[in-house]
């Protein structure tokens, strides 16, 4: 069977005893139960037909439970119920998905069961469990926040005679049971999509949501609390099952999308329609262009990977694209209010204005999307009206109107640490923490460094400084260095230097890409120095298979040479390496 963070979500919404911030009615009246009540109504004959046939289930898989909504709404505990009038909504949509669901399970392939189970599970949770609430709420009161039990919350307007936007039937008023109180609606009660649903439900996103549903993602396991069990094996000694059951668990959904499900919070989401999702995916893949092969496990002491060439990784490089690239665009694509810079997280049009217009925009999962016109609309938003989900906003893209660069690729910035140093008096270099007694104040940008790695020449030696870049996508960056002057310390503050070096680019195979024009460094501040304008990397290093690390190297060469020309050269004071990612043109 099937199992989804939507269903698991949904036990605790139905086990909820706890609602104290709600006024709750004690003196309950009435000798027939909510349920006899609903039977018993010639405007709910249509309501009732739904409940006797509606399966109580904690999640979309559940096969086990034989009690019905009819039974549930029987028990002696305390509910209030919302229920639609007969003649003002389609009773047959709920009617026939039933009947649907009845014959697949006829069929008895697993995957109509599954089938089947969704559409149940559908009618209780979307419809059913839509008009229904723990508790015996007030008639008698103002405007209320109604935690339904699927989770939804709506707004009750006693005072005004509606409920979710939908006019209460005041002629009949409220109707007292044994085990709560009952309400009649002129109309269903709209039930509202939450992000998860809305991607889940929509056929314009079938292509994205089968991804979502991809077996890479899921694993079967034995499921012994759904299962009948049966004697004991008295060679095993274990318990052996006449029924068992099995729940399939979906990693991708339940890392990402039982937070997306959550009705407490809000978000803005980004939705690639099946018109744009083969277009996005096209667009981004570009960026990973896996080679044919890496070397990997990297040795600081030898200053090269252990396996390389014929034992190299290799992988299916396709394969991994495609999975990486999808990925990436159902994970990276939801941004949730409260880390908006606005007076109110759940004002819409605040959150709107803010979504559009913002200079960046950080996911949930930690990526973030530049707007490359900062203050006003992004491009990716042009044009589209955000729909109204029950937790956030969805925006609809038909196309992607916007440069991946934008989005895509992130700025990355490494520490100074280096792989691998060659002709210097430490093989790690030295790591120099800028204190106040320390700091030398009349170099310029000293006062916001708080540490350098330094890099010193061993006698009349090449020195060489080898930094990892980890993480880079088969895209185009502008690469820098932030440096410093070793007089940026007091204890050097009457060192003469004239600093010359240049960088290369290596990739894995130890090859020189290219190499930079001499940069000179200033001794009068700590500056930042373009090494590479626009480097593009032929082959993608991001996302690999799981414990295999391959990197490029940013190499600064100090040769002896240029320390002879250039004077006191002895030294290399590096604060960060910055990648940026460089828009197409």
């Amino acid at each position: 069977m099937k199992g989804s963070a939507l269903g698991l979500m949904v036990i605790g919404g139905l086990a909820a005893c706890s609602d104290d911030h709600f006024d709750v009615k004690t003196d309950l009246a009435g000798s027939r139960t909510i349920w006899q009540n609903i039977a018993e109504n010639e405007q709910l004959q249509d309501f009732a037909a739904v409940l006797k046939r509606t399966r109580v289930m904690k999640n979309d898989y559940d096969n086990k439970s034989v009690q019905t909504y009819a039974e549930f709404l029987n028990l002696p505990q305390s509910y209030t119920v919302w229920a639609p009038k007969d003649g003002t909504y389609d009773v047959q949509t709920y009617l026939s998905m039933l009947d649907e669901a009845e014959a697949l399970k006829a069929t008895g392939n697993p995957e109509d069961l599954d089938a089947a189970l969704d559409l149940e599970y559908r009618v209780g949770n979307q419809f059913v469990l839509n008009h229904v609430a723990r508790f015996n709420y007030e008639s008698n009161k103002g405007e209320q926040t109604i935690n339904m039990l699927n989770g939804k919350k709506f707004e009750y307007n006693a005072g005004l005679g509606e409920f979710n936007s939908v006019q209460v039937d005041n002629a009949t008023g409220n109707i007292n049971a044994s085990n709560g109180s009952m309400h009649l609606l002129e109309g269903i009660s709209p039930y509202a999509y939450n992000l998860y649903d809305f991607l889940k439900y929509n056929e314009d996103y079938s292509m994205s949501y089968a991804f979502l549903s991809d077996s890479v993602f899921e694993s079967t396991e034995f499921y012994p609390g759904a299962s009948t069990p049966g004697a004991m094996n008295p060679a095993t000694g274990e318990i052996e099952y006449v029924d068992s059951a099995f729940l399939t668990t979906n990693t991708l959904r339940s890392r990402f999308f039982a937070s997306v499900a959550n009705e407490d919070s809000m978000y803005v989401a980004i939705f690639f329609k099946n018109s744009a999702w083969e277009d996005a995916v096209s667009k981004l893949k570009k960026y990973y262009n896996y080679g044919s092969s890496y070397n990997y496990d990297w040795s600081s002491t030898r200053g090269d990977f252990n396996f390389k060439g014929a034992s190299g990784l290799k992988f299916n490089t396709d394969s991994l694209a495609d999975l990486n690239v999808k990925s990436r665009l159902m994970t990276d694509v939801y941004f949730t209010t409260t880390n908006f810079t606005i007076a109110d997280s759940k004002d819409s049009t605040q959150i709107v204005e803010y979504a559009t217009k913002a200079d960046s925009l950080n996911s949930t999962n930690f990526t973030t999307w530049y707007n490359p016109n900062p203050g006003q609309v992004n491009p990716l938003f042009a044009g589209i009206t955000p729909t109204k989900a029950s937790n956030g906003y969805v925006f609809e893209l038909d196309v992607l109107n916007a440069d991946p660069a934008d989005f895509f690729l992130s700025k990355i910035i490494n520490s100074a640490s280096a792989c691998y140093v060659k002709g210097s008096t430490a093989t790690t270099g030295e790591m120099v923490y800028l204190t106040e007694e320390i700091r030398n104040d009349t170099v310029l940008g000293s006062e916001d460094l708080d540490y350098y790695y330094r890099y010193e020449v061993s006698g009349n030696s090449n020195m060489t400084v080898d930094m990892a870049l980890n993480g880079v996508y088969s895209g185009t960056y502008k690469i820098s260095a932030i440096m410093a002057p070793s007089r940026t310390d007091l204890a050097f503050a009457g060192v003469a230097e004239q600093c010359v070096f240049y960088a290369e680019v290596l990739d894995d195979n130890g090859k020189v890409l290219k190499k930079s024009e001499d940069i000179e460094i200033s001794q009068d501040e700590v500056a930042r120095y373009t090494l590479f304008e626009e480097f593009t990397f032929d082959k993608c290093y991001a996302g690999l298979p799981s414990g295999y690390t391959s990197f490029p190297r940013l190499r600064f060469n100090l040769p002896f040479l240029y320390q002879m020309k250039k004077g006191n050269c002895k030294t290399l004071n590096i604060v960060k390496i910055v990648l940026e990612p460089c828009r197409e043109k």
